[in-house]
C-alpha cells in the first residue's frame, strides 16, 4: 500500500548499497521497462529478467532462477 499511494518517485541515488534488480517478463506493477532505468540510478550493472513471471516471482516460478 506505501508504495502504491506513494506520490512521490522512487529516490533510489539514495541507495547506497550493492543491489539486484529482478523484475517479471509478466509484472505489471511496476512493468519491467522500469528495469534498466532502476538498475542505472542504482548504478548497478546486474539486473534480472525473468522470463514468464509476474510481480509475484516466488509463486509464479518457484524453481527456476537464472
Amino acid at each position: 500500500m506505501a508504495l502504491a499511494g506513494a506520490i512521490q518517485p522512487l529516490q533510489l541515488e539514495m541507495v547506497g548499497i550493492k543491489t539486484l534488480v529482478i523484475t517479471g517478463s509478466e509484472d505489471q506493477s511496476p512493468p519491467p521497462e522500469l528495469g534498466p532505468k532502476w538498475a542505472k540510478e542504482l548504478r548497478t550493472e546486474r539486473l534480472v529478467v525473468l522470463e514468464n513471471v509476474g510481480h509475484w516471482h516466488i509463486y509464479d516460478d518457484p524453481t527456476g532462477a537464472p
